[in-house]
């Protein structure tokens, strides 16, 4: 019996300090990525933090615990730019919820309020849906992303812009923080060091970033999916501080092409149109989401700035309602 005990001991001390090994190997690959591949790890210095929460890792006694320290940490960067730790390789951090659509009388005007455009809820039909349940006549079109924290892949902003038909291009930059891995997961752009630039933006030399890669889109929609008295109606996007991510992105391209009349406050300007890296840390299972790289117009401009800036504390319904009566 006594050696059984010792048995047991043996193996639950064995046990702890593989778990604890296990443990730190997870926290130094996230903390590694994040040092090298995450574009903002330079805005704020976590040093010390780093020390302090691996002390923290080396006490968890679960995987629940360990994803709560490094949820701690992602937090601290997420003001920055999207990072999110999740036990889904699939999931996201912010709650979905499917559109809602409003249609004014008075001003024959259908208003989609858009929290995601995750394929999950907004579907390549819900727009030809919507519209085509509307039973008035329909003048102009609102999509309001001022509380919009995801988005789209550049194939779902095609999906989204498709019903209205036309021919659209835009074209912008991106910065990464990491050559060798933007190589490595964009292959079929051609990404470039910075140090064949001329002029490198000083936030760009301060967050130590390493390549940039100049995008262009095409979208060739032909004659679309509606009505032709509803393709050519009048279309209006609100945005605001909230509107982040590739949400932003969709804002950009509006404001660039004339695909809409962009109205609100400046965004975040995090929407980069490539894919989000998802890295399953040291195969435990605890999944680590993040962006790459940093739009150009974050760094010069601080986001996308609206085609129409509210003033005098209105939102930015109420300005475009407002510039709908005017018409």
């Amino acid at each position: 019996m006594k050696k059984l005990i010792i048995i047991l001991f043996t193996l639950l001390v064995a046990f702890g300090l593989f778990a604890q090994g296990s443990n730190e190997q997870v926290f130094n690959e996230f903390w590694n990525t994040l040092e090298t591949e995450y574009p903002y790890f330079n805005e704020i210095n976590l040093s010390e933090y780093k020390e302090e929460n691996l002390e923290k890792v080396r006490k968890a006694n679960s995987k629940e615990e360990l994803m709560l320290v490094l949820r701690g940490i992602a937090n601290r960067y997420m003001a920055y730019d999207y990072i999110a730790i999740s036990e889904d390789p699939s999931s996201d951090s912010d709650s979905i919820k499917a559109p809602r659509v409003d249609y004014i009388e008075q001003n024959k005007t259908v208003v989609f309020t858009i929290s995601s455009l995750s394929p999950s809820v907004f579907t390549e039909s819900f727009i030809e849906d919507s519209l085509d349940s509307v039973e008035g006549e329909i003048e102009n079109i609102i999509f309001d992303f001022s509380n919009c924290k995801s988005g789209p892949t550049d194939d779902e902003i095609y999906s989204f812009i498709y019903p209205f038909g036309g021919t659209w291009e835009f074209s912008y930059r991106t910065y990464f923080r990491s050559l060798k891995k933007a190589k490595s997961y964009y292959s079929e752009h051609e990404i470039k060091s910075i140090n064949t630039l001329i002029n490198v933006p000083e936030k760009v030399k301060k967050l130590n970033l390493e390549a940039y890669c100049d995008l262009t889109f095409k979208f060739e929609c032909n004659d679309g999916s509606l009505k032709k008295e509803i393709k050519d109606t009048k279309r209006w996007i609100l945005i605001g501080e909230n509107t982040l991510y590739e949400a932003d992105l969709i804002a950009y391209f509006a404001s660039q092409t004339g695909w809409a009349t962009v109205i609100g406050t400046k965004t975040n300007g995090s929407g980069i149109g490539l894919a989000k890296i998802r890295k399953n840390l040291s195969n435990s299972g605890i999944i680590m989401s993040y962006n790459t790289a940093i739009a150009e117009r974050r760094i010069l401009s601080g986001g996308t700035v609206p085609n129409v800036i509210i003033k005098n504390g209105k939102t930015a319904l109420a300005t475009c309602l407002e510039l709908i009566e005017k018409k």
